[in-house]
Formats: structure tokens, C-alpha cells, sequence
């Protein structure tokens, strides 16, 4: 399906060479995910949100994906921009897949130049009633970023389930053992480029996961996560999964 973007509102600004795009509808929401996932990075540009936007329970792509660490894996669909919720809520996420799952899924935002991080964020935004299920990189506002900054986001009311795969009695690393990682309330995981996460707040959520799993973030490498971060109210349950492996002997 292809969503309209008729009333995205756009603003380019000649000096900057950088566009803000303000979203006032969730099949602008959508149309945004549509895009990242297409290809298109949003590098440098800004996205506002102008209204609470109920997704309503449908079946939501996380704004990005990657299957793998590596940054030159061809699979890789990174949103690159700022999204400023603008104190706005986003509620009724219902996300279901494989790797990178949540709102976003997939961000980067590390200065290769300047060896810094930042040049993407997610800010000012709320997220109400999420239901996020997947294998691997896994929560209600990001499941996996580098170098994103992370300021005055909300989850209220998420269920995070992160399990294993026994497709073929393995996951995609080989390893049978994993069971699901990298999952919590706000943040499956940061990975490297000096990510920053600051003023936020998780509350009343359920995270499941093999390993790797905690209340507010499931793993943070090497990245800044502040006093000012603020939970209430999380579980964290540890599921150990069982593969289920199948033989051609005939005994």
C-alpha cells in the first residue's frame, strides 16, 4: 500500500539545505516508515509531530531495520533525521518482527567526521499501550540505534517480548542459545557512537526476553545513559526457549 502525503506539511530551508516535515496524521506516520524502509534516510532533515496519533492496533513496520550489526550490510534501512514528537503522543503500537522492533527500529546517528553522536534523535515524544514482539532488538520506542540522542521520551503501558527462534533449530548467528536479546521498555539497544539517553521515563511495562534485557534499556555499549532517567513499575522476566530439532534417522 502506498500512503498518501498530501497533508505532510514541508519546509526547506536553502541556507541549511535541510527540510522539516510535519506530520499530522498516523497515515503520515506510516507513509514516514514507508519511506525510511524504502530507502530514504531523512539525513539531516527534521520530522514534527503536530498531533496525538492512535495507531489503533494495526500492524505497524518499525521506521527502519537492519539485520545486522555491521553498517554495510545491504539491509540495512536506517532513519538518519531528528524526530521531535513535540510533547505529542503516539498510542496503540502493535509491532511484530524478526529484528528491530518498536517505533523505530532501526537509527543512526553518529558523525563519521567529527567522531561524535547525536546527529540523530528521537525527543519530546510519549508512547501509550505498545505491544512489541520480536527475536532480536526489541521495545515500545527503539529497538536498536548508533549514536542517537534520546531526550524527554515517555512508555506508559508496553508488553516487550524478545524470544527465540527455532527456525531450523538456530538463530541467525548459528547460536541456538540466544532465546531473544536486546529488549527493554524504551530501548532494545546502543550500540556505540557515544548514543545519549536523558530525561525519560518508563512505567507500568512487562519485558520478556532470553538475555540481555532490563526495565528502561536492554544493553548500552558505550553509551550515556543519565540520573535523570526515571522507572516505575517494570518487570523483567527471563524466558528460556527450547529448540525444537528434528533428525531424518531411522532408528
Amino acid at each position: 500500500q502506498e500512503y498518501k502525503t498530501a497533508g505532510v506539511v514541508t519546509e526547506y530551508n536553502e541556507e541549511t539545505k535541510q527540510t522539516t516535515y510535519t506530520i499530522y496524521t498516523a497515515e503520515e506516520l506510516f507513509w514516514l516508515a514507508q519511506q525510511v524502509n524504502n530507502g530514504n534516510t531523512f539525513e539531516g532533515d527534521t520530522i514534527i509531530l503536530a498531533n496525538d496519533i492512535d495507531l489503533e492496533n494495526i500492524p505497524w513496520t518499525p521506521i527502519g531495520s537492519t539485520e545486522s550489526i555491521s553498517l554495510s550490510n545491504t539491509n540495512n534501512y536506517w532513519f538518519r533525521g531528528v524526530f521531535d514528537g513535540n510533547g505529542k503522543t503516539i498510542k496503540n503500537i502493535n509491532a511484530k518482527s524478526n529484528y528491530c522492533t518498536g517505533l523505530f527500529g532501526a537509527v543512526y546517528g553518529y558523525d563519521e567526521t567529527n567522531k561524535v553522536g547525536g546527529k540523530a534523535a528521537i525527543k519530546n515524544l510519549k508512547i501509550e499501550n505498545a505491544t512489541i514482539s520480536g527475536h532480536h532488538w526489541a521495545a515500545a520506542l527503539l529497538a536498536y540505534g548508533y549514536g542517537v540522542a534520546i531526550e524527554n521520551c515517555e512508555v506508559v503501558g508496553a508488553t516487550i517480548s524478545c524470544t527465540g527462534t527455532d527456525e531450523g533449530g538456530v538463530d541467525r548467528e548459528g547460536d541456538n542459545n540466544w532465546g531473544g536479546d536486546k529488549a527493554g521498555a524504551l530501548l532494545g539497544q546502543m550500540y556505540f557512537g557515544n548514543g545519549t539517553v536523558s530525561n525519560c521515563k518508563a512505567s507500568n511495562c512487562t519485558v520478556s526476553a532470553g538475555r540481555d534485557a532490563g526495565q528502561l534499556i536492554g544493553a548500552a555499549d558505550a553509551s550515556y545513559v543519565d540520573n535523570t532517567n526515571q522507572v516505575n513499575n517494570i518487570s523483567v522476566t527471563f524466558v528460556e526457549v527450547l529448540f525444537n530439532l528434528t533428525s531424518d534417522l531411522e532408528i
